[in-house]
Protein backbone atom coordinates (compact mmCIF):
# COMPACT_ATOMS: atom_id res chain seq x y z
CA UNK A 1 0.00 0.00 0.00
CA UNK A 2 1.85 3.11 -0.75
CA UNK A 3 -0.41 5.70 1.09
CA UNK A 4 1.24 8.65 2.88
CA UNK A 5 -0.86 8.72 5.92
CA UNK A 6 -1.13 11.23 8.57
CA UNK A 7 -0.21 11.44 12.18
CA UNK A 8 -3.84 12.13 13.23
CA UNK A 9 -6.61 10.21 13.64
CA UNK A 10 -9.87 11.03 11.54
CA UNK A 11 -12.71 12.94 13.86
CA UNK A 12 -16.47 12.89 13.08
CA UNK A 13 -17.40 16.86 12.93
CA UNK A 14 -13.98 17.02 10.52
CA UNK A 15 -15.04 14.47 8.49
CA UNK A 16 -18.45 15.54 7.75
CA UNK A 17 -17.66 19.18 7.45
CA UNK A 18 -14.97 17.92 4.67
CA UNK A 19 -17.00 15.73 3.10
CA UNK A 20 -20.11 17.93 3.36
CA UNK A 21 -19.66 19.10 -0.28
CA UNK A 22 -18.67 16.14 -2.37
CA UNK A 23 -21.82 14.33 -2.79
CA UNK A 24 -25.13 13.42 -0.59
CA UNK A 25 -24.14 9.72 -0.81
CA UNK A 26 -20.87 10.16 1.31
CA UNK A 27 -21.40 9.55 4.67
CA UNK A 28 -18.83 9.69 6.81
CA UNK A 29 -19.82 6.41 8.98
CA UNK A 30 -20.61 4.32 5.50
CA UNK A 31 -17.38 5.74 4.09
CA UNK A 32 -14.98 4.84 6.68
CA UNK A 33 -16.85 1.28 7.10
CA UNK A 34 -16.26 1.03 3.07
CA UNK A 35 -12.46 1.70 3.57
CA UNK A 36 -12.15 -0.54 6.43
CA UNK A 37 -13.94 -3.69 4.58
CA UNK A 38 -11.32 -3.11 1.51
CA UNK A 39 -8.65 -3.07 4.65
CA UNK A 40 -9.54 -5.87 5.76
CA UNK A 41 -10.22 -7.56 2.69
CA UNK A 42 -6.51 -6.76 1.08
CA UNK A 43 -8.03 -4.40 -1.41
CA UNK A 44 -5.71 -2.44 -2.36
CA UNK A 45 -6.02 1.33 -1.21
CA UNK A 46 -3.54 3.71 -3.34
CA UNK A 47 -5.01 6.27 -5.13
CA UNK A 48 -6.54 5.40 -8.17
CA UNK A 49 -8.30 2.20 -6.25
CA UNK A 50 -9.33 4.31 -3.66
CA UNK A 51 -11.57 6.38 -5.97
CA UNK A 52 -12.80 3.41 -8.34
CA UNK A 53 -13.73 1.56 -5.06
CA UNK A 54 -16.15 4.77 -4.25
CA UNK A 55 -17.45 4.99 -7.56
CA UNK A 56 -18.15 1.52 -7.51
CA UNK A 57 -19.55 1.95 -3.75
CA UNK A 58 -21.64 4.93 -5.17
CA UNK A 59 -23.10 3.04 -8.30
CA UNK A 60 -22.33 6.67 -9.52
CA UNK A 61 -19.92 8.52 -11.76
CA UNK A 62 -17.52 11.16 -9.40
CA UNK A 63 -16.01 13.33 -11.54
CA UNK A 64 -12.53 13.03 -12.19
CA UNK A 65 -11.38 15.46 -9.24
CA UNK A 66 -14.76 16.17 -7.47
CA UNK A 67 -13.25 16.19 -4.02
CA UNK A 68 -10.64 13.56 -4.71
CA UNK A 69 -8.55 15.14 -2.27
CA UNK A 70 -10.83 15.50 0.46
CA UNK A 71 -12.01 11.89 0.08
CA UNK A 72 -7.69 11.02 -0.20
CA UNK A 73 -7.29 13.14 3.01
CA UNK A 74 -10.20 11.39 4.64
CA UNK A 75 -8.71 8.05 3.68
CA UNK A 76 -5.76 9.20 4.91
CA UNK A 77 -6.61 9.64 7.95
CA UNK A 78 -8.97 6.67 8.76
CA UNK A 79 -5.79 4.54 7.84
CA UNK A 80 -4.09 6.06 11.07
CA UNK A 81 -6.54 4.15 13.31
CA UNK A 82 -6.87 1.33 11.94
CA UNK A 83 -3.30 0.41 11.59
CA UNK A 84 -2.57 1.24 15.57
CA UNK A 85 -0.06 -1.08 16.84
CA UNK A 86 -1.83 -0.99 20.19
CA UNK A 87 -5.51 -1.59 18.59
CA UNK A 88 -6.69 1.35 19.68
CA UNK A 89 -9.01 1.04 16.38
CA UNK A 90 -12.40 2.99 16.74
CA UNK A 91 -15.24 3.35 14.33
CA UNK A 92 -15.87 6.49 12.79
CA UNK A 93 -19.41 7.13 14.52
CA UNK A 94 -21.30 10.19 15.92
CA UNK A 95 -20.19 11.17 19.30
CA UNK A 96 -21.70 10.01 22.56
CA UNK A 97 -24.02 12.78 22.91
CA UNK A 98 -25.87 12.38 20.03
CA UNK A 99 -29.78 11.02 19.76
CA UNK A 100 -29.17 7.21 19.90
CA UNK A 101 -31.28 7.21 16.36
CA UNK A 102 -28.89 9.00 14.67
CA UNK A 103 -26.16 6.93 16.80
CA UNK A 104 -27.81 3.30 15.21
CA UNK A 105 -28.64 4.64 11.91
CA UNK A 106 -24.84 5.44 11.40
CA UNK A 107 -23.75 2.55 13.02
CA UNK A 108 -26.19 0.34 10.28
CA UNK A 109 -24.52 2.31 7.57
CA UNK A 110 -20.89 1.75 8.97
CA UNK A 111 -21.70 -1.62 8.90
CA UNK A 112 -22.94 -1.47 5.37
CA UNK A 113 -20.01 0.23 4.01
CA UNK A 114 -18.17 -2.40 5.66
CA UNK A 115 -19.53 -5.33 3.83
CA UNK A 116 -19.28 -3.26 0.46
CA UNK A 117 -15.91 -2.67 0.73
CA UNK A 118 -15.00 -6.30 1.65
CA UNK A 119 -16.78 -7.43 -1.15
CA UNK A 120 -15.71 -5.02 -3.70
CA UNK A 121 -11.98 -5.41 -2.43
CA UNK A 122 -12.19 -9.08 -3.23
CA UNK A 123 -12.89 -10.46 0.41
CA UNK A 124 -13.87 -13.86 0.88
CA UNK A 125 -15.78 -14.94 3.42
CA UNK A 126 -14.05 -19.01 2.88
CA UNK A 127 -10.95 -17.16 3.86
CA UNK A 128 -11.95 -16.29 7.19
CA UNK A 129 -11.57 -18.36 10.48
CA UNK A 130 -15.31 -19.79 11.76
CA UNK A 131 -15.27 -16.46 14.10
CA UNK A 132 -14.21 -13.90 11.27
CA UNK A 133 -16.99 -15.47 8.72
CA UNK A 134 -19.48 -15.39 12.44
CA UNK A 135 -18.86 -11.41 12.10
CA UNK A 136 -19.32 -10.86 8.55
CA UNK A 137 -22.73 -12.49 9.40
CA UNK A 138 -23.44 -10.09 12.39
CA UNK A 139 -22.51 -7.17 11.03
CA UNK A 140 -24.67 -7.88 8.06
CA UNK A 141 -27.50 -7.91 10.92
CA UNK A 142 -26.52 -5.14 12.23
CA UNK A 143 -27.03 -2.85 8.83
CA UNK A 144 -30.13 -3.71 8.74
CA UNK A 145 -30.49 -2.14 12.77
CA UNK A 146 -33.33 0.02 13.24
CA UNK A 147 -32.38 2.93 14.19
CA UNK A 148 -35.23 3.52 16.07
CA UNK A 149 -35.16 1.06 18.70
CA UNK A 150 -37.36 1.62 21.75
CA UNK A 151 -35.34 -0.85 23.71
CA UNK A 152 -35.47 -0.11 27.39
CA UNK A 153 -31.21 -0.50 27.55
CA UNK A 154 -30.54 0.61 24.24
CA UNK A 155 -27.28 3.14 25.24
CA UNK A 156 -25.99 0.13 26.58
CA UNK A 157 -26.50 -2.24 23.47
CA UNK A 158 -25.73 0.16 21.58
CA UNK A 159 -22.40 0.43 23.19
CA UNK A 160 -21.86 -3.17 23.44
CA UNK A 161 -22.61 -3.62 19.12
CA UNK A 162 -20.23 -0.83 18.62
CA UNK A 163 -17.96 -3.15 20.88
CA UNK A 164 -18.31 -5.97 18.88
CA UNK A 165 -18.18 -4.74 15.75
CA UNK A 166 -14.56 -2.89 16.44
CA UNK A 167 -13.02 -6.02 18.03
CA UNK A 168 -14.70 -8.46 15.18
CA UNK A 169 -12.92 -5.78 12.32
CA UNK A 170 -9.55 -6.31 14.45
CA UNK A 171 -10.32 -9.74 14.04
CA UNK A 172 -10.57 -10.21 10.51
CA UNK A 173 -7.64 -7.83 9.64
CA UNK A 174 -5.49 -9.64 11.84
CA UNK A 175 -7.03 -12.58 9.81
CA UNK A 176 -6.10 -11.13 6.34
CA UNK A 177 -2.42 -10.20 7.67
CA UNK A 178 -1.92 -13.92 8.64
CA UNK A 179 -3.19 -15.65 5.51
CA UNK A 180 -0.82 -12.78 3.56
CA UNK A 181 1.79 -13.95 5.87
CA UNK A 182 1.54 -17.46 4.99
CA UNK A 183 1.08 -17.05 1.67
CA UNK A 184 -0.73 -18.78 -0.95
CA UNK A 185 -2.33 -21.98 -0.25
Amino acid sequence: MNTRISAAALDWNEAGERLADISTWIRPAELHGLLCGSACAGGDLDDRAWLQRLREHAGTELAADAGAQDLIWFRNRALVNLGDAELRFDLLLPEPDAALPERLDALAAWCSGFLSGFGLAGGRAEALDADGASGLVDLAAIADLDAHSTEPDAEESYAELVEYVRVAVLLMLQQRVANEQRGPA
